[in-house]
């Protein structure tokens, strides 16, 4: 496709999801949201006329890159309960040049045994991990959701992906190494354990930028 037309979702993706919300009764589970991407209409029209589009055709629908993280942004924007965590964007995407935050792989790998302890007793847990995921040349250190684990790695879903980065996809499985781990949080209702490299990143900020940043996570207490 050349950058004359563009995709657009007819309807919006956007009412496509919450249509099927309304219609299930429930929230939708991210295997659905990504059946159902899949599934949607799309057409492809010359940029520049997608004013002229029967319906609302929001410029800043869903992404479908990134469209579970959308989603649920969007659910909390309409107060849809339950509130489920929307986990991380790429926007934190952090470097580790740093030797601070290289210390923080360190620290996360050292405290991996406490992340199995809390999946494993703690049912509401809701854990992420942080890998670095590879595409062609490019590489990101990108966050994933967990699903289960051995005593020496981790089964772990893409829930998003960076700009450019196309021979991966969202719903994808991948199995990862202790070693591999850059990063773990778990967010047990607002009271997040490990987000090593979080921590360190926030240390840096003034306290107005630490309190969206708090917000943003949806941290009521760092368990340290």
């Amino acid at each position: 496709m050349t950058d004359k037309f563009k995709s657009v979702f007819m309807p919006p993706l956007s009412q496509v999801l919450i249509n099927a919300e309304n219609k299930k009764g429930h929230p939708l589970s991210l295997n659905e949201v990504l059946s159902i991407k899949n599934s949607a209409v799309v057409i492809i029209i010359k940029k520049g006329l997608q004013q002229e589009l029967p319906g609302d055709q929001d410029e800043h629908d869903i992404d479908p890159e990134n469209c579970w993280h959308d989603w649920q942004v969007l659910r909390r924007s309409l107060g849809r309960k339950p509130n489920l965590d929307p986990d991380f964007n790429n926007s934190f995407n952090l470097s580790y040049e740093d030797l601070h935050m290289q210390a923080t792989i360190h620290t996360a790998q050292k405290n991996l045994y406490e992340l199995r302890e809390l999946v494993k007793t703690e049912p509401k847990a809701k854990a992420i991990l942080k890998y670095t995921l590879s595409d062609h040349e490019s590489k990101a250190h990108t966050w994933l959701s967990l699903l289960d684990s051995t005593d020496t790695s981790f089964r772990a879903q893409v829930i998003n992906l960076p700009a450019g980065f196309h021979d991966h996809k969202i719903g994808e499985i991948i199995c990862l190494r202790d070693s591999e781990v850059l990063d773990w949080m778990v967010n047990l209702e607002g009271y997040i354990y490990g987000a090593y490299s979080l921590k360190e990143l926030r240390h840096a900020m003034n306290e107005k930028e630490k309190e969206d940043f708090d917000k943003r996570l949806g941290v009521l207490q760092y368990m340290d």
